[in-house]
């Protein structure tokens, strides 16, 4: 039994090994002869013809109202034997070039660009075939390649109670470049940020194209800055400072230690007033203002003041005492008593007041 089978299995065994051989060579022959069809994808980089033109945008159409970037990735449907497509993937750049020939023209145009295998003829005769491309076309915009001078702004964020004295920076212009019809409403920003407690700053700092997009369009890839991309910035701040008026300010006097009863005669329980200061300050007064224990004070000077006569005397703005505020607030002349004279006060002991 065991013989038999040795015998059917090794028997005549080169006849069935060259069999083996060239049954092998035919399936591989077909194998490689065997038409198919094989996607590959491939980066597509558009190219305007002219090099002072710049390329602003790529879309494909997804439908008859909606459009969608175009990210640069092409498939190729290649149909041939596996040989041709071996081939063929062999001699495919990694990035395709295409030039826009048509678009020549000046200022602001708008194409479309329908692949096809002219988009490969560089490379040369080859068996396998691209059927078709997907997407089938792009939709484009391309521009004029401009540049201009741009004076660069420096940003700082509002802190309150403080404005900008000084900023300065350095250089004070830099080098845009990028499509004419976005160039125009381009600006340069560097944000200058430091902390609230610091009232000057000097360093370096970032710039920036601003505003990033405009019309749908990314400024940020579309608009370059030629040269550094930091500049020196100085900046100083300032305190800021606000005007407030008050036409009914209540008033009190202030007097010194005395030993015997007197009586002021002053007809206005109120008076206008304008106060001037920094904001913060200015910003809190609003406030106590009206509360019902707010008042400025008259100081009376205790030489004036006697047992037996009555003490006249006047006062200005200058004169008021505001407490607790800075003394950088300033008491000065409301609007309504512009060219007036200064206020008049009488002291009189109540004795004499009452003969």
């Amino acid at each position: 039994m065991l013989g038999r089978l040795r015998e059917i299995l090794l028997g005549n065994w080169k006849n069935k090994g060259v069999a083996l051989i060239f049954a092998s060579t035919i399936w591989y022959v077909a194998y490689q002869s065997e038409l198919r069809e094989e996607s590959l994808k491939v980066r597509v980089k558009l190219n305007p013809a002219r090099e002072d033109r710049v390329l602003v945008d790529s879309l494909v159409r997804l439908g008859e109202n909606e459009t969608a970037p175009f990210t640069g990735d092409l498939t190729l449907f290649v149909t041939g034997t596996r040989k041709e497509i071996d081939k063929f993937k062999e001699i495919l750049p990694g990035i395709l070039q295409i030039e826009l020939k048509a678009m020549t023209e000046e200022g602001f145009q708008s194409g479309v660009h329908r692949f096809t295998s002219e988009d490969l003829s560089f490379l040369g005769f080859t068996l396998a075939q691209v059927a078709r491309f997907e997407p089938e076309q792009v939709e484009f915009h391309i521009d004029d390649l401009k540049e201009k001078m741009e004076k660069v702004v420096l940003e700082v964020p509002p802190r309150l109670g403080q404005v900008t004295e000084t900023q300065l920076a350095t250089p004070s212009e830099v080098k845009l470049v990028g499509p004419g019809s976005l160039l125009e409403s381009a600006n340069v920003v560097a944000k200058v940020e430091f902390p609230l407690s610091q009232s000057e700053f000097k360093g370096k700092v970032s710039i920036r194209v601003d505003p990033p997009t405009l019309e749908g369009y990314d400024l940020t890839s579309l608009i370059r800055v030629e040269g550094p991309k930091e500049v020196e910035a100085t900046v100083r701040m300032a305190v800021k400072e606000s005007v407030f008026d008050n036409k009914s300010v209540r008033l009190r006097f202030l007097l010194p230690p005395v030993k015997f009863p007197i009586e002021i005669q002053f007809t206005e329980r109120t008076i206008p007033l304008l106060f001037k200061g920094p904001e913060r300050e200015i910003e809190r007064l609003k406030q106590d203002i009206q509360k019902p224990d707010f008042f400025v004070a008259v100081p009376v000077l205790e030489a004036g003041l006697s047992s037996e006569k009555e003490y006249g005397f006047t006062f200005t703005e200058q004169d008021l005492i505001l407490k607790g505020f800075s003394d950088e607030i300033e008491i000065s002349q409301h609007p309504d008593r512009v060219n007036q004279g200064p206020w008049s006060c009488t002291i009189r002991p109540v004795q004499q007041a009452k003969e």
